[in-house]
């Protein structure tokens, strides 16, 4: 399947680099994290180039969804189990300043950049989503957290929701 921003999405072209430059930074790679470390250099300041051998945004990026995003599926139960809370709570937090960036980067561009609900579901693994709503426990809301009872003891129904990430970056585990 082609991605629809590959097939679609207008992105500007540049000629290629043909004359030496003294710069301050090298970026080397025209995708997301590229762009973005060249976005934060011209705010530095610094005189910068970022290198893209093929087309800007046309690799591991021109192949994604276009969803940004501080909960990517059912991360935060392996990341509990492997770094602990306070780490895995840095990097639900890292996940979040980095959505208000983009926010705000969206307000200095023309973009089509909108807040919306993020769901974590599954059709066939309640045991995995047990595993991930427990995981975020430590974040889920307060109203949650006053019915003073395991999710792991909640009566669920098939193919039920059982985590969505708000627009104010709220975790909400439906009761």
């Amino acid at each position: 399947m082609k991605s629809i921003w590959r097939q679609e999405a207008a992105l500007p072209e540049f000629p290629a680099l043909k004359e030496e430059r003294r710069l301050d930074t090298l970026v080397v790679g025209g995708g997301l994290a590229g762009l973005l470390t060249g976005f934060f250099l011209k705010q530095q300041g610094q005189k910068y180039a970022v290198l893209e051998k093929e087309r800007i945004a046309g690799g591991v990026t021109g192949n994604t969804t276009g969803k940004i995003t501080v909960h990517h599926g059912p991360v935060y139960s392996r990341l509990l189990k492997s770094l602990g809370k306070d780490r895995t709570e840095a990097y639900l937090r890292a996940n979040q300043l980095a959505l208000e960036q983009y926010g705000r980067m969206a307000e200095e561009i023309s973009c089509d950049f909108s807040l919306q609900d993020n769901y974590v579901y599954s059709l066939d693994d309640k045991a995995g989503m047990l595993r991930e709503a427990e995981a975020l426990e430590f974040r889920a809301s307060e109203s949650f957290r006053g019915l003073g009872q395991k999710l792991s003891d909640l009566e669920l129904k098939p193919n039920i929701l059982l985590s969505c990430i708000n627009r104010r970056g709220k975790i909400i585990i439906p009761s």
